[in-house]
């Protein structure tokens, strides 16, 4: 196990128990860890100016923030469980001068960025996201560490592959459905006309950041679709 120690703010550090796999121990922490004294000190907290300070600060935020309205609720099987599928809009939080939700953080501050990196970055506590790193992002290293996000999404559940007997299908994650218009089609070498255009930019995001083999895979998929997401708690399993 490793100790990520997430500090949003010099002033106010929050603790919590993240594993090499993107794992949470829910159960040892939900009684022992005061995440609500971290919440209520972000009221004073002084949101970075700098882009890149700005982004990691963002990024940190809404994945301690994910971890710390699961652990108000556990136990639960699944994120969906809290205010009927709701809680990334119906919780508030007081962060500086605004008062945010996870949905503000995560569409009106980080997507302003048009990084389509942080979606790799971004955790939701279910085992259908990209991991969870064990540390949190720097804004000294951001570029080194999304790229390195991106890699790791890419060779965990950013997609799938099935080689058939008629066609080779590309199976995408939903994320990529969901934002698909945060991707590029510009920053990549890839040429292949069956991904159909909506899918055109998740295609490039996964050619650039996936390696020799995982680009061979979308040179000559000819079908694209979608995986079932899957919304099971990223928690510890005995």
């Amino acid at each position: 196990m490793f100790y990520w120690l997430i500090c949003v703010s010099s002033a106010s550090p929050l603790l919590n128990l993240v594993n090499q796999s993107g794992q949470i121990d829910y159960a040892s922490h939900a009684q022992t860890i005061d995440h609500q004294a971290w919440v209520d000190s972000l009221d004073s907290v002084t949101v970075p100016t700098d882009p890149n300070e700005a982004k990691a600060f963002w990024i940190n935020t809404y994945n301690s923030l994910t971890i710390h309205v699961v652990l108000k609720s556990y136990p639960i099987e699944s994120i969906r469980e809290i205010d009927n599928g709701t809680v990334w809009d119906t919780t508030q939080f007081q962060i500086g001068s605004e008062s945010l939700s996870l949905n503000d953080i995560e569409h009106v501050k980080l997507r302003a960025f048009q990084d389509p990196r942080t979606h790799a970055a971004l955790n939701c506590a279910s085992i259908g996201c990209p991991k969870l790193r064990a540390t949190p992002y720097s804004a000294n290293t951001l570029d080194i560490e999304l790229d390195a996000a991106s890699r790791d999404w890419i060779a965990h559940n950013a997609y799938s592959y099935d080689d058939g007997w008629f066609s080779n299908t590309l199976y995408l994650n939903a994320i990529f459905d969901w934002y698909a218009s945060d991707f590029s089609t510009t920053k990549s070498s890839l040429q292949n006309d069956h991904i159909p255009e909506k899918y055109m930019g998740a295609a490039h995001f996964i050619y650039k950041f996936g390696n020799s083999s995982t680009q061979s895979k979308i040179k000559t998929a000819t079908t694209v679709s979608l995986q079932p997401y899957d919304w099971s708690l990223n928690t510890v399993t005995p």
